[in-house]
């Protein structure tokens, strides 16, 4: 008995050995596997956040061409607001240039009717005067 005992014990810790052999070389083939499908997800991952910041960028440009194309008083209001360009007594024209971009140019308006030049004031005349006796 001691024998086939000893035969058991011998059989059962070769099986364990050849188990743990074989989970060892899965270990050591399944690691770099695991690690290249670690590396691809990640780059999937950011590939995709990088393609909403790209949708979200091309959103952001329509919706600023949309803003300025709805109408040439878009232009106008832009130009008094931020540019200081117009006055109130102006008006702006829409042009394109060779390349088909929208140029903003001031003009006057053609049936503006001509104010009369004023009257110079007389108190100022003879301020004037006076500091330049003192030149």
């Amino acid at each position: 008995m001691p024998k086939s005992r000893a035969k058991k014990i011998t059989i059962a810790t070769g099986r364990i050995m050849v188990f743990l052999v074989v989970l060892a070389v899965l270990y050591f083939l399944l690691r770099p596997i695991a690690q290249i499908d670690y590396r691809v997800a990640n780059l999937l991952i950011e590939a995709k956040s990088l393609d909403e910041s790209i949708n979200s960028l091309k959103n952001d440009i329509n919706v600023a061409k949309n803003e300025l194309d709805i109408n040439p008083g878009v232009y106008e209001k832009l130009a008094r607001e931020q540019w200081q360009m117009v006055h109130p007594g102006e008006m702006i024209y829409i042009c394109k240039d060779d390349e088909g971009n929208n140029i903003l140019s001031q003009s006057n308006l053609i049936f503006r009717e001509k104010t009369e030049q004023k009257k110079p004031n007389p108190f100022v005349l003879v301020w004037n005067w006076i500091l330049s006796l003192f030149r």
